[in-house]
C-alpha cells in the first residue's frame, strides 16, 4: 500500500535521527512526518531544554513526541519518573483542603482516593480505599466513615444509566449520602500527572542539590529546575496509598499490533490495574481548589428590641432629610 519511509531533509541534531520523512501511497497521496529538527527555530539548545520534560533524548516520550517514532510508547511505562523515595511524603494537611476521587467499578474494584490540595495546587494523596463485590450503599458507608471533605469527584462514566433501574451511579451515590461531581477524564490528564511528578523531582533536586536518576543525562541547571518546580507537585503517603502508587508506577501503554502503514498506532493504557491511576489522573486534571482560612468573627453584642427600633427611626429620619433636600434642588 505504501512505499518505505525516506528521509528528505537531513537532521541538524545528533539527538534526532529523523528530520523529515515522507511516503507516497499507491493513490499518489504524500504522507509527511515532521520531527523537531525540521523546524529552523528549534536548535540543539532548544532540544536540550525541552528534552528535560520528557526524561532525556533516549526516553520513549521524546522519541514519540519529537522524534516521530509513533511506536516508541508501545509497552512502556506511562510515568517512568515516579520514584518511591522522592514521591513519598508525610505532610501535615491541617491547612489543606480535602477531596475524594472515586472510580466506580463493577468487574474492576471500586477505588476511592483521598487527596489534599494546598494554595499552590500541590496534590497529596493520603488514603486509599479498594473494594470488590460490594454494592454502592456498602461502599458509601465505608467511605463516609472517614473525615468530611470539601467535595467528591467521580469517573464521568458514572453518569450512564442502568438499563434496569434507569438510575445513574451518581444518583445512587447521592441517595447514599455522597454528592459527586463528574471528574475531568481528558487524555491530557496523563501529561498533567507527568508534569506534577516532574515538579516533585525538580523540588527534590533543588532542596538536596542531588539530581535524581531521571535527570542525570541532561544535567539541568537551576533555572530549568525552577521552571519545572513552579508547577503543582504530586506526592503520596505510602503508609496508606501503597497500592495506588504501585499501580501508577507499573501502568504501561498497550503494545502496538498490526501494520503501521495500514492504521495508526493507538495510544491507550493497558486496561489492567488502572483504577487507582485513573483516580490520580482525575484529581490532577480536575479543577480542585484550596479554601482560604475563615477570618475570625467579631464578638457579637446583645442589642435589645428598643435599641433596634431607635436605630431604625434614626435611619428613616435621615432618609427623609435626604429626600427633602433632593426636592428642594429641583424647585
Amino acid at each position: 500500500m505504501a512505499t518505505e519511509w525516506k528521509q528528505i531533509i537531513p537532521s541538524r541534531s545528533q539527538y534526532d535521527k529523523w528530520g523529515l520523512r515522507e511516503r507516497r501511497l499507491d493513490t499518489g497521496f504524500y504522507h509527511v512526518r515532521i520531527g523537531f529538527s525540521a523546524d529552523p527555530l528549534k536548535d540543539d539548545e532548544w532540544a536540550r531544554r525541552e528534552a528535560l520534560k520528557y526524561g532525556g533524548f533516549g526516553s520513549h516520550q521524546w522519541r514519540r513526541e519529537q522524534g516521530i517514532d509513533y511506536k516508541a510508547l508501545g509497552g512502556q511505562r506511562i510515568w517512568p519518573m515516579m520514584n518511591e523515595k522522592i514521591h513519598s511524603a508525610q505532610i501535615d494537611i491541617k491547612n489543606w483542603t480535602l477531596f475524594r476521587v472515586i472510580d466506580q467499578g463493577i468487574r474492576h474494584p471500586t477505588v476511592c482516593m483521598w487527596v489534599a490540595i494546598n494554595a499552590q495546587g500541590d496534590r497529596h494523596f493520603y488514603r486509599e480505599y479498594y473494594a470488590t463485590d460490594k454494592s454502592i450503599p456498602m461502599n458509601c458507608r465505608a467511605i463516609l466513615s472517614y473525615e468530611k471533605v470539601s467535595g467528591t469527584y467521580i469517573d464521568p462514566a458514572a453518569r450512564k444509566r442502568n438499563a434496569e433501574t434507569l438510575k445513574t451511579a451518581i444518583q445512587v451515590y447521592e441517595e447514599n449520602g455522597i454528592w459527586c461531581i463528574p471528574a475531568d477524564n481528558s487524555f491530557v490528564g496523563y501529561d498533567s500527572v507527568r508534569n506534577a511528578a516532574l515538579s516533585t523531582l525538580a523540588r527534590h533536586a533543588l532542596s538536596t542539590n542531588k539530581l535524581p536518576y531521571y535527570f542525570e543525562e541532561l544535567k539541568p541547571n537551576q533555572d530549568q529546575l525552577l521552571n519545572l518546580a513552579s508547577t503543582p507537585a504530586l506526592t503520596f503517603d505510602l503508609r496508606f496509598t501503597s497500592r495506588c502508587f504501585e499501580e501508577c508506577v507499573n501502568l504501561r501503554w498497550q503494545e502496538f499490533k498490526g501494520d503501521e502503514s495500514q492504521k495508526a498506532p493507538k495510544e491507550k493504557p493497558v486496561d489492567k490495574d488502572d483504577d487507582g491511576p485513573d483516580c490520580v489522573r482525575y484529581a490532577v486534571q480536575s479543577p480542585l481548589y484550596c479554601r482560604q482560612p475563615t477570618p475570625k468573627l467579631m464578638k457579637s453584642t446583645n442589642i435589645n428590641i428598643e435599641q433596634i427600633f431607635t436605630e431604625r427611626r434614626k435611619e428613616k429620619k435621615h432618609q427623609e432629610l435626604l429626600n427633602r433636600n433632593a426636592r428642594r434642588a429641583y424647585c
